[in-house]
C-alpha cells in the first residue's frame, strides 16, 4: 500500500507534507484539484504510519479512527474485492468497513 500511496501524484504531494509536517499555503493548491483541497483541509487529521498514508475521521460514536488513504490506482479493487468473493453478499455498513479494513 505505501508503494501505491507514493505513486500516486496527489498522495505523494500530500506524503511530503505530512511526512515534513509543513502544511503548504493556500495559494500553492487552490488552483489544483478537489482531491488535493481535501487533504490540505484535513492536514491536521493527516499522520504516517508503517509507511503508510492515513486519515483520522470521526465513527458514529464520534470516536476518531485512523483508515488507510487508499490510492485512486487500488480504489476499484478495494470496494470490489469484499463483494466479489463466494461468502459476500450485503453484511450492512460496519460488517462491510471491517472486511475491507
Amino acid at each position: 500500500m505505501a508503494e501505491e500511496q507514493r505513486k500516486d501524484d496527489i498522495l505523494r504531494d500530500v506524503i511530503s507534507w505530512v511526512e515534513s509536517g509543513n502544511k503548504p499555503e493556500w495559494q500553492d493548491i487552490s488552483k489544483k484539484g478537489q482531491n488535493i483541497k481535501h487533504y490540505w483541509h484535513n492536514f491536521d487529521l493527516l499522520e504516517i504510519e508503517n509507511e503508510k498514508l492515513l486519515q483520522k475521521i470521526p465513527n458514529e460514536k464520534h470516536v476518531l479512527i485512523r483508515l488507510i488513504v487508499v490510492p485512486e490506482s487500488l480504489r476499484k479493487c478495494v470496494l470490489e474485492q469484499p463483494h466479489s468473493s463466494q461468502s459476500a453478499g450485503h453484511l450492512g455498513y460496519k460488517k462491510s468497513y471491517h472486511r475491507i479494513k
